[in-house]
C-alpha cells in the first residue's frame, strides 16, 4: 500500500480559519469580508530561531526561477501540489559566501513563501473568484543583495531548501548590521494595521472582483525585532554558543 502523507513545505500553519460575509457598499459593489486566523507558529527570541534551522547560511540571491505550489503530498516518494489549496513560493537561486550552521556551499536553490490564495465563495453563487494574502515576512528580494538564510531540507526538488520558520529575510546591510523584514514588527507596522487584543493584530487588504469588493482582514501577532542591533558577527557567536550548550 502507497502511503500518502500531506504536508506544506517548510513552514507549518495547522489551522487556517477562514469567516467570509457580504453585504454592498455606495458603488453597488458586493462586498465580501474575509477572515484569515491561521494558528502560525512564530518563533519568539533569536535562540528559537537558530534552533529551528538545520542550515544558516549568508549569500546573494538571484532572480526569480519558479513559482510552485508549497502544498502538496508525498506520494510513493514524488512530491505531488495539491489541487484544492494553494500557497505560492518563489524558487530563488541562492549562491552562499559564508555557512554558519550545516554543511552546505555553492550554489542552491531557496524557496521563499509569497502568498496564500483563497477561493471566495457565495452561498447563493458559489464560488465567484479567488484572491491572495502575502505573507506577512514577504518583500520582493533585491538581486545580489546579501541575505541569511535558516533552512531546512524539503523533498520538491533537488539541491532545494525552505525555510525553518517565519522569519525568513533577514538582510545584511553595507555595515554588517541586520535588518529583519516584516509587516509584523512592533514599532514598523504599516498603516493598514488595525490593533485587536493584547500583542495581536489585523492586516488589512482589499482585491475587486469584477463587481464584487473583497476586503481581506489576516489576523497575526506582533513581534519584536529579534535582529534589532545585531551584527554578523554577533549571529556567529551566538550559534556557536547555542551549540557548545548543545
Amino acid at each position: 500500500m502507497k502511503k500518502i502523507i500531506v504536508i506544506i513545505i517548510g513552514i507549518l500553519v495547522p489551522i487556517v480559519l477562514l469567516v467570509a460575509c457580504n453585504s454592498e457598499n455606495a458603488q453597488n459593489q458586493e462586498v465580501y469580508e474575509l477572515k484569515d486566523s491561521s494558528d502560525e507558529v512564530i518563533p519568539h527570541n533569536i535562540d528559537e530561531i537558530i534552533d529551528s534551522a538545520d542550515y544558516i547560511v549568508k549569500g546573494t540571491i538571484g532572480e526569480l526561477e519558479d513559482k510552485i505550489n508549497m502544498i502538496g503530498t508525498l506520494d510513493g516518494g514524488s512530491y505531488i501540489p495539491s489541487e484544492d489549496f494553494y500557497t505560492e513560493g518563489h524558487v530563488h537561486s541562492f549562491k552562499i559566501s559564508n555557512t554558519f550552521k550545516g554543511n552546505l556551499d555553492g550554489e542552491i536553490k531557496v524557496i521563499l513563501p509569497f502568498a496564500d490564495e483563497y477561493e471566495v465563495w457565495d452561498e447563493e453563487k458559489g464560488v465567484i473568484g479567488t484572491v491572495t494574502a502575502e505573507f506577512m515576512e514577504y518583500e520582493k528580494p533585491e538581486e545580489d543583495a546579501e541575505y541569511i538564510f535558516f533552512l531546512v531540507d524539503n523533498i520538491i526538488g533537488d539541491n532545494m531548501y525552505s525555510q525553518a520558520n517565519m522569519i525568513f529575510q533577514i538582510k545584511v546591510n553595507e555595515d554588517d548590521s541586520l535588518s529583519y523584514i516584516s509587516k509584523r514588527i512592533e514599532g514598523q507596522l504599516p498603516d493598514n494595521v488595525q490593533f485587536k487584543d493584547g500583542s495581536y493584530a489585523s492586516y488589512i487588504s482589499e482585491e475587486v472582483i469584477g463587481n464584487y469588493k473583497v476586503i481581506i482582514e489576516k489576523e497575526f501577532e506582533v513581534i519584536d525585532n529579534h535582529v534589532e542591533g545585531l551584527y554578523i558577527e554577533d549571529l556567529i557567536q551566538k550559534i556557536k554558543s547555542l551549540e557548545t550548550e548543545g
